[in-house]
C-alpha cells in the first residue's frame, strides 16, 4: 500500500515528499527535519492489531503537512 501510494502521489503532488510507516526510522527524522516543503505523511495499514485479528475496523490514514499545520487528510 505504502509503494503505491508513494507512486500515485509523485505522479501527482511531485513537489511532497511521503513519510510512511514503514520507512526506517532515520529516514523519517530526516524528512522531519525538511522546512518549509509540504510533507504527505501516511499510515498504509491503520489499525494493524485489528487487522491481524481479523477485526474490521482498520483503515488508510494520509495527510499533508506544510509547515507543521495538517491542510488535509483522509481517512479511508
Amino acid at each position: 500500500m505504502q509503494k503505491r501510494l508513494q507512486v500515485e502521489l509523485a505522479a501527482r503532488w511531485p513537489a511532497f515528499a511521503l513519510l510512511g510507516e514503514e520507512m526506517t526510522a532515520a529516514e523519517q527524522v530526516h524528512l522531519l527535519s525538511m522546512q518549509g516543503q509540504g510533507l504527505w505523511c501516511l499510515d498504509p495499514l491503520d489499525g494493524t492489531s485489528n487487522f491481524a485479528a481479523g477485526i474490521p475496523f482498520f483503515a488508510v490514514s494520509l495527510a499533508l503537512i506544510v509547515d507543521g499545520a495538517a491542510q488535509v487528510a483522509v481517512v479511508y
